[in-house]
């Protein structure tokens, strides 16, 4: 994705990129080798680096892994805690007494220490990283010591549904407590985006640890693939959240004809909490509601407080300012029902106002031109989700749901920031509510230090144990 179009997914859980403080293989693809000769006369021996290398760049308190496959004709770095894995270098050669390599045009330089040991020294936006390259040790894997392994203690079936409305087969995992079906049932709701049944990002796979710790404490959980993932059949273009929806509802339905007393209730993550609150309409009336991190602000607010968190990094604080104010209609003519000519005319007036209101600093910070920028945001009216998610009021959907709903957001989250709890308590007026800021967590609901975006990738948790356990005293509480 473009730089200037940074405004929109950091709702969706993972559409997340690397971070400049490393390195960005956004482009990659469009690179080639450009090896220069080697002259025969030097002193150093081009063949000692050939081979593969790894070692650990200690950054921020983590020991991230990092390698080097060197070959003849090319050399790839991999970072995989950030994302990055067999990046071809631009260009490499020799200078002074090592070699020079460039990924993403940002410069690599390599010296031999001993026999199986090089260093590598790279500039981030702040300062030299140093990390000492071992021949042939292998990459460290990336840890996830939470994600549930196969087990005898419970049962688990693979299953399929069909959303009957749009003629769609989804299929999941159903997973129950060895013995009699259970009381309560939990549907687990992805957030934004394209998601298998474990909403696995990074290697991690939230929805499997927390269908293990709901169905070890009593409770059957419904994972499933969204539309186009996994093995569930359809296809995510052109569909909204309304779709995703009724994807929920026959998921529910599913339940209901195999299980007919059970009580059946939503989980939702991110963009799934909002998905539960369309669904529950269609059910006509869940057992519960768990939101994590769900929305209660208007997804227009929800957006320009994002843009707000993201910006303040990298713009003055009056640009910030002056952003933020001008990026409010944008955003709720992207939402309206006005014809497409009248939007795109009023989008690309409104985007160029705001870009050529921004000092030059600024400006570039967000994209090369006013017109590129009025590009980017006029395309947004061509994507049906787009539309509808910026035409979405949580409140309209939340005034009706009658059953307990279960907030949590943790604190340190700023895809969806905690001011979004009280909203929802406000909003539910007929629900029993009950909203938790969960100190110290983000958005995927780890304990965080750096709480940033590629920080997802870095941290060995998946999933906090005091959000687990919130989540099963409440049900118990509640009679689930």
């Amino acid at each position: 994705m473009a730089r200037f179009v940074l405004l929109l997914f950091l709702f969706c859980l993972y559409s997340c990129s690397t971070s400049s403080t490393l390195i960005d293989d956004t482009q990659s693809s469009a690179h080639t080798s450009t090896t220069q000769n080697i002259e025969s006369t030097t002193v150093i021996d081009s063949l000692y680096f050939l081979g593969k290398w790894s070692g650990d760049l200690k950054f921020d308190g983590y020991h991230l892994p990092m390698s080097i496959d060197w070959q003849q004709e090319a050399i790839y770095l991999s970072n995989p805690a950030q994302g990055t894995k067999n990046l071809k270098a631009d260009t490499f050669y020799i200078a002074e007494d090592g070699f020079t390599a460039l990924f993403n045009k940002q410069t690599f330089q390599f010296k031999e220490i001993d026999k199986n040991k090089m260093s590598m020294d790279f500039e981030d936006v702040t300062d030299t990283k140093h990390v000492v390259l071992y021949r042939d040790k292998p990459l460290a894997a990336q840890e996830r010591p939470q994600t549930p392994q196969p087990t005898d203690d419970y049962l688990l079936d693979s299953i399929t549904f069909v959303n009957a409305v749009e003629d769609v087969t989804l299929a999941g995992s159903l997973t129950m407590p060895n013995g009699k079906a259970p009381s309560t049932f939990a549907i687990m709701l992805t957030g934004s985006g394209p998601q298998d049944r474990d909403e696995t990002i990074f290697h991690h796979k939230p929805f499997a640890v927390v269908a293990d710790k709901l169905t070890r404490s009593g409770f059957g959980v419904l994972r499933y693939d969204d539309r186009g993932m996994g093995l569930s059949k359809g296809s995510q273009h052109n569909s909204t959240s309304f779709d995703f929806a009724q994807d929920a509802a026959a998921a529910y339905q599913f339940i209901e004809s195999k299980y007919p007393d059970v009580k059946i209730g939503f989980i939702g993550h991110s963009e799934g909490g909002m998905i539960a609150q369309i669904a529950d309409s269609l059910v006509h009336g869940a057992a519960f509601h768990i939101y994590l991190a769900g929305p209660g602000i208007g997804t227009v607010d929800l957006m320009v407080k994002q843009n707000e968190f993201y910006l303040k990094d990298i713009m003055s604080k009056e640009g910030v300012q002056t952003y933020i104010t001008q990026l409010r209609p944008i955003f709720e003519m992207v939402g309206s029902s006005e014809e497409l000519s009248k939007k795109q005319d009023a989008i690309n007036k409104q985007a160029k106002l705001l870009y050529n209101s921004l000092d030059s600093i600024d400006a570039v910070k967000v994209a090369p031109s006013d017109m590129a920028y009025a590009m980017s945001m006029s395309s947004l009216i061509y994507n049906k989700w787009m539309t509808f998610f910026f035409s979405y009021e949580p409140q309209r959907y939340l005034s009706h749901i009658t059953c307990p709903i279960l907030a949590l957001n943790g604190s340190e989250d700023f895809q969806v920031v905690p001011a979004n709890l009280p909203a929802i308590k406000r909003d539910a007026v007929l629900a029993d509510v009950t909203t938790i800021e969960l100190e110290g967590l983000n958005h995927l609901f780890q304990n965080c230090k750096l709480c940033t975006l590629p920080e997802y990738n870095m941290l060995t948790e998946t999933f906090s144990e005091e959000a687990l356990e919130t989540m099963v005293e409440w049900l118990t509480t509640k009679g689930f």
